[in-house]
């Protein structure tokens, strides 16, 4: 088999992982790093720098750097979303059509889309894809994630943005059904309810799910904008400047080219403190050419956090009042911010009997989700297909047929999609020349009749027992001598 690869692209970062013979693992960039930032800087009208170099650019360009591109290829953005994400851009834009102007005076100025930021994104990603090519297929196929809210638009744009940047697009899923599929949760033959939780650099979803026959339904979601990691990171940040003030007695809150620096050295620490005890911030000429060292410990980062944890939780706790009867069994963690633990203890507190899985390094999670939604394509795909995951209706009750005997017979369970069928067997006397069945279904303990077949049996028949095929399409129920 060819290898094919599974992306995330996030507001913060972007993950690659590939498939191969089975074989499911994220590719490192050629800093050795599993996450690329979702970065892109200009230096000049005709080069763009993408990823850790991009970052970088940050504090010394800011202007020149776009950052939390993907909250811009929502086309349903509100016009008052659209004006909070513009808030938290470092570089200009032009509003109609949206655009980032990455300008230097009297060198040089250019404008990209949206779309044109995120194909250079999926550029760097197919170049690091290319080096880990194990085959001679030069095409680089892939399955995109995208949240849940994302419309058709948005998902189209995104899927052009991959093919301008050098991949095929085979389908693109949803983020909460990628981290399912990471977790192979699908493969469960029992019926299992799953609380989605992603937390990201900038956003954050909650998301029930109930997974049956393989498919997976999507009970209800909530999606926050304004909920990420990049809270706890202001929030180490400020915390480092207030130190830096008491002893030194300069303000770093009052340069924001000092404060963008503060953050992204407060961000390595957070990442050091979410798998060690203690973290160790140098910074070197932090402000007016003082440098600042100091030590941290996880027990006071989580001191610190407090705040936000209530913050994180609340998007729960919504989602859960609004779903009271329904049962969780199993929470799946993706998204950077959820590789604190913390965090993770949070949700253990809130869903004592629930397993929360947490093997796979939540930031990858979604990305090999899609390596082995691709995997599964690759074997058997149909090219007419749309690059669009399918809406599918279930039955919201189970089906039952009754015999003359009163015998119930479970044609259908609630969950199961339409279109389904199903063979099953009814007893009948050989002296029998027709074979009645009453079908019903069952609402809250009661059954409600819905139609009665019948069917001529053949007199010379040899066997007293008749086998069926039952048919669930959106037209109805139908029922068939096999």
């Amino acid at each position: 088999m060819s290898t094919v690869f599974g992306i995330h692209l996030g507001n913060s970062n972007a993950c690659l992982a590939f498939n191969k013979d089975g074989k499911v693992d994220v590719i490192a960039n050629n800093a050795g790093n599993r996450c690329t930032p979702s970065f892109i800087a200009a230096l000049s009208s005709e080069e763009i720098v993408t990823g850790l170099s991009a970052k970088h650019q940050t504090i010394r360009n800011s202007n020149l750097t776009v950052i939390n591109n993907k909250v811009f290829l929502d086309s349903d953005l509100q016009n008052e979303q659209l004006e909070e994400a513009i808030k938290k851009l470092t570089c200009p834009i032009i509003e109609s059509p949206f655009q980032y102007k990455l300008e230097r005076e009297e060198e040089f100025s250019t404008c990209l889309t949206p779309v044109q930021v995120a194909s250079h994104l999926f550029a760097e990603l197919s170049s690091i894809a290319l080096q880990n090519q194990q085959s001679n297929d030069s095409k680089l196929k892939c399955v995109l994630s995208v949240p849940l809210h994302f419309s058709k638009t948005s998902r189209k744009n995104l899927a052009e943005a991959a093919q301008d940047g050098g991949f095929e697009v085979l389908q693109i899923i949803s983020e909460p059904a990628a981290a399912i599929l990471a977790y192979d949760l699908d493969s469960n033959e029992r019926e299992q309810n799953v609380l989605v939780y992603r937390l990201g650099g900038i956003s954050c979803d909650a998301t029930l799910c109930s997974i049956k026959h393989g498919m997976i339904e999507v009970t209800d979601t909530i999606h926050s904008k304004n909920i990420g990691g990049n809270l706890i990171t202001e929030q180490l940040a400020e915390y480092v400047a207030e130190e830096f003030y008491r002893k030194i007695k300069l303000d770093p809150r009052e340069s924001r080219r000092t404060m963008l620096k503060l953050q992204m050295h407060s961000e390595n620490v957070k990442h050091v403190l979410s798998s060690m005890q203690t973290a160790h911030c140098f910074i070197e000429s932090l402000m007016d050419g003082v440098d600042w060292s100091q030590n941290l410990s996880r027990a006071r980062f989580e001191n610190l956090i407090q705040t936000n944890l209530v913050q994180y939780r609340q998007v729960i706790d919504e989602l859960i009042n609004r779903n009271k009867d329904f049962e969780i069994n199993q929470i799946v963690v993706c998204g950077g911010g959820m590789k604190i633990p913390k965090i993770q203890q949070m949700l253990s507190g809130m869903f004592p009997k629930a397993n929360v899985l947490t093997h796979i390094i939540p930031d990858e999670v979604i990305a090999l989700g899609c390596a082995k939604q691709a995997g599964i394509l690759t074997k058997q795909w149909d090219h007419e297909y749309e690059h669009l995951s399918m809406g599918v209706e279930f039955l919201q009750t189970d089906i039952y047929a009754k015999d003359k005997n009163e015998k119930e017979i479970l044609l259908f369970e609630r969950g199961v999609p339409i279109s389904t069928e199903k063979r099953f067997k009814v007893e009948t006397q050989s002296n029998e020349e027709e074979l009645e069945l009453d079908l019903f279904e069952k609402q809250d303990s009661e059954f409600v009749h819905l139609d009665k077949v019948s069917f001529e049996l053949a007199a010379d028949r040899k066997l007293n027992e008749i086998e069926l095929i039952a048919k669930l399409t959106l037209n109805g129920i139908s029922l068939d001598l096999y």
